[in-house]
């Protein structure tokens, strides 16, 4: 329990007191403390199961009688509740009672923890809080995780649990040389929603946004006050807190020299920590532990340096293999950022990862990417395309190459979005652009309403899932111009892109890979026959995560979809390789050898890190990402090399046609989707299970059955 004090109005002191739900005394065993990552201190009071009947009780002595505002903190679980009964006693009567978590609260995040209250007149003297399960019922495990109450007659505070747990506290002094006034902006990443914050700290101390008063800036020399921190920091997992000084927040200097003190209590003999900035460019990557009162929390607080000397040690000391050799030709890319959420740190930083990364030989600074930026669109429709905008930036790609002094020959692939889906059956409905675009698409099928089933053209439109019966043919074809809505969107901006770098190149985007998942093409809205078979298209990417599938060979099987798919006008595959996230070595080669043995043509490993500059794989000292993981090192280089051993044999080869083929059919995926997946999940283990008889498979789409593509096949 703590008790601060605050200033009220008329100058008396309120008071506020604060207790941990799983402190409360249960009676028997209806409430118990279990982990929860949301919650202070990640602990919650669990009432889902046990006795119905049992009460947690708090005891809690109010020094002034009058008005007190209860508030209670708890995890709100999404579409299932978890009613819970607070009842205030007071001299073995009740006082007042309230249910919480009778319907969810419109103004919190699934998965958080929510702040709700309840006003009641207190006596002065000893009251007791208790806990009830509402109706004396159980409920969903997901639900009834009370966190804490604070009992206050400050009827103005809004609580914030991080006010009442450890406190962190940073101080900063900037260094000589600026001519302009400076303060420093700290982006706050995190690891879990709510992801970002904008902060800053000034000669008046630390505040929430982009910049502080200009009044409040720093001149060279100046020191900051103790700035607390603590609001910042989430208690599960600290945060990630890139640093820079700026002179507005679209204004930086060069460089940062600054000495920022970090401390448990706002004063010099608390510092754990001092850390002196030299730094160009101008950014300091600090990861922050959730709170600095332990030792083990200590030794988690860290800048980017420290954490690329310790990384640079152990790959200068690895036993780096020697086989085969690193590739030249085929594009084998890891993803890999050098520094925070758009803070490069100091040259030095930069300098020892990447002399990291070059023991591995990937392609990421000798081959060249283009990162579209062209997405861009009216009304949130893939049928209206903002022509305007996608030409203006695609100019600026093309500006762009060539300043780097490159051809458009030489871009390896060009990626226009992650993980898009063709939009939903609901929203197509409600925008005409779409119904126009509709009806042209099957005009240019040569289809007419009698082979729609309707009296007229005025009555083609796109139609919602509840029509699936009562209008077969247009909900059939609504389904498919989902794909052929964001493929023609993708083609906008392929054209755009082309006539401004002056020649052709693969462009693409990641598809999740939901054709695994669901084993159907229509749970995403992508098919990718129906994507392929336009010459507006000339790559396909996606990835191989395949979690909870029965196999990582899975991604394997999405990857032999898009090379049949791509059979007849011959786009480009590739594909992210997934290796964090607790995949292993020999999971690493195996899902590598079965996407380049299939037709994959480039590669990216996802996800490196750099393990302190990104909430991906979470934070640093627990972090999935595999750069933090050694153990897997070996397997990349091994595979880097065996693939660049024989990249002329494998660049210009696809797999031979095999003697036995599987029909997809893509209706069947429109006819079961949301009803019955059983279907796609036997197809695809059907394949897996001829993959592991050594036999071959080849799909056919219906379209190419039709057009003689089973000819040939046993």
């Amino acid at each position: 329990m703590l008790v601060p004090l605050v200033l009220a109005a008329g100058g008396l002191r309120a008071a506020t007191q604060f207790f941990e739900a799983e402190a409360f005394e249960p009676a028997a065993n209806g409430w118990k403390p279990t982990a929860c990552r949301t919650a202070s201190a990640v602990r919650a009071l669990h009432g889902a199961a046990g006795d119905v009947k049992d009460v947690a009780r708090q005891r809690v002595t109010i020094d002034r009688p009058g008005l007190h505002r209860v508030w209670v903190r708890y995890q709100q679980a999404p579409k299932v509740r978890g009613p819970f009964d607070l009842t205030v006693v007071a001299g073995g009567q009740v006082v007042t009672n309230q249910t919480f978590d009778r319907e969810a609260a419109t103004d919190s995040r699934d998965w958080d923890c929510v702040w709700q209250s309840v006003d009641a007149a207190l006596p002065a003297g000893e009251i007791v809080l208790e806990l009830a399960k509402h109706g004396q019922k159980n409920c969903s495990g997901y639900t009834r995780l009370v966190d804490c109450v604070v009992v206050t007659d400050d009827l103005a505070l809004k609580p914030d649990h991080r006010d009442f747990g450890p406190q962190t506290y940073v101080r900063v002094t900037i260094g000589e040389g600026y001519e302009k006034p400076v303060y420093v902006h700290i982006f706050a990443d995190h690891y879990r929603a709510p992801w970002y914050g904008h902060h800053y700290l000034a000669r008046n101390g630390t505040g929430n946004g982009l910049a502080p008063a200009r009044t409040n800036l720093f001149a060279a020399g100046e020191q900051s006050p103790w700035c607390n921190l603590s609001r910042l920091l989430y208690q599960d997992s600290g945060a990630i807190l890139n640093m820079t000084l700026r002179h507005s927040y679209h204004a930086r200097p060069e460089r940062m020299r600054a000495t920022f003190d970090f401390a448990t209590a706002p004063e010099p003999s608390a510092v754990v920590r001092t850390m002196d900035v030299e730094a160009q460019p101008n950014g300091l990557v600090v990861v922050m532990p959730p709170d600095l009162l332990s030792e083990e929390n200590r030794s988690r607080l860290g800048r980017d340096l420290d954490f690329a000397l310790r990384t640079g040690a152990l790959a200068d000391a690895y036993p780096w293999p020697t086989i085969g050799r690193k590739p030249e030709r085929f594009p084998f890319f890891v993803a890999a950022g050098i520094g925070g959420y758009g803070t490069p740190p100091d040259q030095a930083v930069i300098d020892r990862e990447r002399k990291t990364l070059d023991y591995f030989g990937f392609a990421n600074w000798t081959r060249t990417l283009l990162h579209a930026g062209t997405w861009r669109m009216a009304s949130n429709s893939f049928c209206r395309p903002d022509t305007v905008a996608i030409t203006n930036i695609a100019a600026s790609r093309g500006a762009e190459l060539a300043e780097r002094g490159k051809r458009p020959e030489d871009v390896v692939f060009c990626m226009l979005m992650d993980e898009p889906t063709g939009q939903p059956l609901d929203f197509m409905a409600q925008d005409a652009a779409y119904q126009e675009a509709f009806r042209n698409w099957l005009r240019s099928k040569g289809l007419t309403p009698d082979d729609l089933l309707v009296s007229d053209w005025a009555a083609v439109r796109t139609v919602t899932d509840d029509a699936r019966d009562t209008d077969p043919a247009l909900y059939y074809f609504s389904q498919r111009f989902r794909t052929q809505a964001l493929g023609d969107f993708m083609a906008v901006q392929r054209r755009a892109l082309e006539a401004a770098c002056g020649g052709a190149f693969p462009v693409n985007v990641n598809f999740s890979d939901g054709a695994t998942y669901h084993a159907n093409f229509y749970s995403q809205g992508v098919d990718y026959f129906e994507l392929l078979d336009d010459d507006g298209q000339n790559a396909i990417w996606g990835e191989d995560w395949a979690n909870g599938a029965s196999s990582y060979q899975c991604g394997a099987y999405n990857v032999d979809l898009m090379r049949a798919a791509a059979r007849d006008r011959g786009q480009v595959i590739g594909h992210y390789l997934i290796a964090h996230a607790g995949r292993k070595a020999l999971d690493i080669k195996l899902k590598a050898a079965g996407n380049v043995a299939r037709g994959a043509k480039m590669l990216e490993s996802f996800s490196y890190g750099v393990y302190w500059g990104s909430h991906e794989g979470g934070p640093a000292w627990r972090s999935s990402v595999w750069q933090n993981k050694p153990e897997i090192w070996g397997a990349h280089a091994e595979l880097m090399r065996e693939i660049g051993a024989v990249e002329d044999l494998v660049l210009p080869a696809m797999p031979a046609r095999a003697e036995v083929a599987l029909l997809y059919s893509s209706a069947s995926d429109i006819w079961s989707i949301g009803r019955n997946l059983a279907y796609g999940f036997d197809r695809m283990h059907t394949w897996m299970a001829l993959a592991h008889a050594q036999i071959p498979v080849d799909f056919v789409s219906e379209d190419q059955a039709a057009a003689g593509g089973l000819d040939g096949y046993r």
